[in-house]
């Protein structure tokens, strides 16, 4: 039997790979601190960081769709009357010809 060998993954430089996707340069990183996003690092740490070009594809499929919670006014309390405008607040001596 023949073994079906993977196509290998083409990897992109970080800077590469950021200006491919709607994401921020931190973005990307806080990605990668937090384990969302692939990478390699093959020279070890401290060295360019490579990430497969396919990872935030994979990132997009694999994230769970919710619905947004509606939320209510915020002037609103749970009974659902508004709450009070607060006072206007004391205005400084200077302003007040004083």
């Amino acid at each position: 039997m023949e073994r079906q060998s993977e196509q290998p993954r083409r990897l992109l430089a970080l800077k590469d790979f950021v200006a491919t996707v709607p994401a921020s340069m931190s973005k990307v990183r806080r990605m990668i601190k937090k384990g969302r996003l692939e990478y390699a690092q093959p020279d070890g740490p401290g060295t360019d960081i490579y990430i497969p070009e396919d990872a935030f594809e994979r990132l997009l499929v694999g994230a769970k769709h919710t619905q947004p919670v509606p939320t209510e006014e915020p002037n609103q309390t749970a009974k659902g009357t508004k709450k009070p405008e607060p006072h206007p607040r004391r205005r400084p001596n200077w302003t007040r010809g004083k």
